[in-house]
């Protein structure tokens, strides 16, 4: 037991701090705001206390702040609404008060929200529905009261959402049909009333209902994903009626008079019609013997479509045989695979490191899994485990940009490679902005990242390339031979084309080199 060592803060240069599970205790340091380049922070299950300071929102690189299950009380910090990079935010199982801060609906790129189990109160805020790339929202059990804000139902990326075991009331938002992703929705233990919309039978991904101890009335529907569903999902509600399975009375034909304009309720089922309704319902249990039983607490924080097994994926790939390995870099190997239905595909293995990285792993794997864009290898599914997580996607067969570059039987033009990094770039740009998922990734890293990439592709150079020793970088390299050396960096295939570069062509190399440095200043904002 201890508290935050306070020599972290003189680490100016510290990219993330990871402390889960320690036991610390004590306070975050004001001086946290020295560590502007700070993109993580990780102090899960602690028992820090205090205040979460506002210094933590001059850390305007992050994009992970996970303070769960630790003493922290007070407000949320409004000016966390400031921190635009941030895409996971996790304040669950502390003793949060007050409400939450309608700027954080400025967090356009936030991932996962989870503030569950603290005591924050007041209406749910309207600015939630700005949360328009979250893929993950619980902020279950709380003291929310008012109505369900039919804002969310513009969430068209949400796998989750849990408002359980708070004091909402209202209806269930006809809007919710419009969640076209949802996987969870749990609305249990609140004082929800009215009926269940049956516009809800269009969410054709949902594995998970509970509306269970509310003030619900009329008919469950039946179709789409409620076919599934149990008496579980409806237990002690007011007035629910329904089919068998769902542990309701069954629901009576309303009839007006035509004489008085009585509503008069009458039983539309004879004694023979009930026992084929009996049979029926009987035969369709049967029928679904085998199907998924209610999820726990655990398996709802993994919800995706099917996944691959890490068996299948082992036969697919022979024992991961170095004959199948494709290429591999800092976060993993890539293989080729031959799936039992004959399907070629490339499997993508990632590492995992000591601080259980990748936590949301498939819910972005999710989202990824629906992205069609023509530079864009499509991800077919995934498979996860506590020590193995991998993408399958579609199989290349004309092999990497890398291949290409580094062949000595291939040759690339400076068109054809400027072709090339302007369709990465029409890739990167749908991730981050047709597609709205710059929340799935962090836009600076990435903008440096092809930076980098551009200065390889046309000095056919290695970042690690043993000549940068000393303090040199392949960036310095670049940057000492801008304007005038500039033919003493780049591939020396581009000079052997022709007796001499034209001019033209040796604007078009300063032109490019010159963007390549803009992508990978030091400062995120700058790039």
């Amino acid at each position: 037991m201890g508290t935050i060592p306070p020599e972290i803060c003189n680490l100016s240069s510290l990219l993330h701090v990871r402390l889960p599970g320690n036991n610390l205790t004590g306070y975050i340091p004001t001086t946290i705001a020295r560590l502007q380049k700070l993109q993580g922070l990780d102090l899960t299950d602690n028992q820090i206390g205090g205040p979460i300071p506002t210094e933590v929102c001059h850390l305007h690189n992050m994009d992970s702040l996970t303070l769960g299950v630790n003493q922290f009380s007070g407000p949320v910090p409004a000016c966390l609404g400031n921190v635009s990079s941030l895409r996971n935010l996790n304040l669950s199982g502390n003793k949060l008060s007050s409400s939450i801060p309608e700027s954080l609906g400025n967090l356009k790129d936030l991932l996962k929200f989870d503030v569950s189990t603290n005591s924050l109160g007041g209406d749910l805020p309207s600015g939630l529905g700005s949360l328009r790339v979250a893929v993950v929202i619980d902020l279950s059990i709380n003291q929310f009261s008012g109505n369900i804000s039919a804002t969310i139902g513009v969430l068209q990326n949400l796998v989750y959402l849990s408002l359980a075991h708070n004091t909402l009331q209202g209806n269930i938002p006809e809007t919710f049909r419009s969640l076209i992703s949802l996987e969870a929705l749990d609305l249990s233990h609140n004082n929800i009333s009215g009926v269940i919309p049956k516009s809800l039978e269009a969410l054709s991904h949902l594995r998970y209902f509970n509306v269970s101890f509310n003030k619900l009335n009329g008919e469950i529907p039946s179709g789409g994903p409620f076919e599934n569903f149990t008496s579980q999902s409806f237990a002690s509600n007011e007035a629910l009626c329904g089919l068998m399975q769902f542990g309701v009375p069954q629901c009576h034909a309303v009839y007006r008079s035509r004489t008085a304009e009585r509503i008069i309720i009458i039983s539309v089922l004879s004694t023979i019609s009930f026992t084929v309704l009996v049979m029926g319902v009987l035969f369709v249990l049967i029928r679904r013997r085998k199907s998924k039983r209610v999820p726990t607490e655990k398996d709802l924080q993994s919800l995706v479509h099917q996944r691959i097994t890490y068996h299948e994926i082992f036969e697919a790939t022979n024992g991961f045989v170095e004959s199948n390995l494709i290429g591999s870099g800092s976060f993993g190997s890539v293989y080729k695979g031959v799936m039992c239905d004959g399907m070629v595909v490339a499997i993508k293995v990632f590492k995992l490191h000591p601080e259980k990285a990748f936590r949301s792993f498939e819910t972005e794997c999710e989202v990824l899994r629906n992205i069609r864009h023509r530079n864009l290898t499509k991800v077919i599914t995934s498979c996860s485990n506590l020590d193995f997580r991998a993408l399958v996607m579609e199989y290349m067969p004309n092999g990497s940009l890398e291949d290409l570059l580094y062949s000595h039987d291939d040759y690339l033009g400076i068109k054809k490679r400027l072709d090339i990094m302007i369709d990465v770039a029409c890739a990167l740009d749908y991730l981050h902005h047709e597609y709205g998922l710059g929340g799935l990734v962090s836009t600076s890293s990435d903008v440096y990242s092809y930076g980098i990439m551009l200065m390889e592709t046309f000095t056919r150079t290695k970042p690690a390339d043993e000549i940068f020793a000393g303090g040199m970088t392949l960036r310095l390299w670049v940057r000492e031979s801008l304007p005038d050396e500039i033919t003493k960096v780049v591939d020396m295939d581009l000079l052997r084309q022709g007796e001499e570069l034209l001019t033209k062509d040796v604007q078009c190399l300063i032109a490019i080199m010159e963007l390549a440095l803009e992508c990978t200043k030091e400062s995120a904002d700058e790039r």
